[in-house]
């Protein structure tokens, strides 16, 4: 009897583990969406207000130089272009990647998550430690992972506002260079251990080895 419990439980919990990994997962797709929304707005408003700027500089209000808000309205329409811009980023230095996020014109980014989680997870799955760990548990840690490149991401493109200005910092190119590249290769995170993975000659790193 007390074997039938024990086992009981077991399973009840192995199942509201899976479930709550699921959960999860869906929960980092909503909130990818979330995140385009807000880079969307940010951009708009950046733009928005670049347009401001430019009349009063030109009614003689010369407080922003025109360098300044030229560039605060180019970065305001990368953002509404998010997706856009992460798919060129994306093309220019890693190419077709199936396992990675892929983000179509008009910007489906939950689709694009839940896609690139599903491809992902497969790889992982398939080999190496990842065949001992349940599918929805590594659907989650990717789903996270994506989530995370995708604020950097963003975050990266926003910071761009800043370069040549005092909030730029001593290295003002250094942040966003890193945020950008840092997210695109977590939406890919595969191919980026692929990658280390002949860099360093250790398979273990490749999900497809």
């Amino acid at each position: 009897m007390k074997a039938i419990k024990t086992i009981t439980a077991s399973v009840g919990l192995l199942f509201s583990t899976h479930v709550f990994a699921a959960d999860v997962a869906a929960n980092f797709s909503a909130l990818f969406d979330v995140a385009g929304l807000v880079a969307f707005v940010i951009g708009f408003y950046l733009v928005g207000a670049g347009c401001y700027s430019l009349y009063t500089w030109s009614k003689g209000n010369q407080g922003k130089s025109i360098g300044s808000v030229i560039q605060s309205m180019l970065v305001g329409t990368f953002l509404t272009s998010i997706a856009w811009v992460y798919q060129l980023m994306k093309s220019s230095f890693i190419g077709e990647n199936p396992e990675g996020v892929t983000i179509e014109s008009g910007g489906a980014f939950n689709l694009a998550l839940d896609a690139a989680a599903a491809s992902a997870s497969a790889s992982v799955h398939a080999s190496g430690f990842g065949r001992f760990i349940p599918d929805s548990t590594i659907k989650t840690i990717l789903a996270f992972v994506f989530f995370v490149g995708f604020c950097a991401f963003i975050s990266g493109v926003y910071s761009i506002k800043d370069i040549g200005s005092q909030q730029g910092g001593q290295h003002p190119l250094l942040s966003p260079t890193i945020k950008i590249f840092g997210g695109v290769l977590c939406m890919n995170i595969t191919w980026f251990g692929c990658f280390v993975s002949a860099l360093l000659d250790i398979p273990a790193l490749c999900s497809g080895g």
